[in-house]
């Protein structure tokens, strides 16, 4: 059986790439203009028209402009130290966002006697290196109690939320 090749499988494209790209480049920006000004420069009213014309089934606001407000009340206070509201952050932005929160916040926390320890240690420069191995285990066992810790205030949080 013998195949034979026609003419436009073996023929070169008379397009370079830069061409072609070029090409292309063009047709999305005429694509781009065209859909600006059939949707959105008429009446600036894009999402209400791509409603009425049935394009878009239905509308989700990205945040509730009065909860927010009010959890910014709530979270963001001026030189305050105080807890994080992580019940109304689970309450608007879900429990993965507020376990990060609350795992920032706890973390925070947990490094201040760490820090205080540590001071010292970068204010003075010992030539007895047993006080190294000292902090060093001391932070061996800091790290791994803090963690523990939080496991059960994860859990503690996660059991309370359902």
């Amino acid at each position: 059986m013998k195949v034979t090749l026609s003419a436009l499988d073996t023929s070169e494209s008379s397009f370079t790439p830069l061409v072609v790209i070029e090409l292309a480049q063009d047709v999305k920006e005429e694509t781009k203009e065209w859909l600006k000004n059939r949707i959105i420069a008429k009446k600036k009213d894009g999402v209400r028209r791509l409603l009425t014309s049935g394009i878009v089934i239905q509308v989700f606001p990205l945040h509730d402009s009065e909860a927010l407000k009010k959890l910014e009340d709530t979270w963001y206070t001026r030189f305050a130290l105080k807890y994080q509201p992580i019940d109304s952050i689970r309450g608007y932005f879900g429990e993965t966002i507020a376990l990060y929160f609350g795992f920032l916040e706890y973390f925070t926390f947990a490094l201040i006697p760490m820090a205080v320890i540590g001071l010292p240690y970068y204010l003075f420069v010992w030539e007895d290196y047993d006080k190294y191995v000292i902090f060093a285990s001391f932070n061996l066992i800091w790290s791994t109690v803090i963690l523990e810790l939080w496991k059960r205030g994860c859990a503690n949080m996660t059991y309370r939320w359902g």
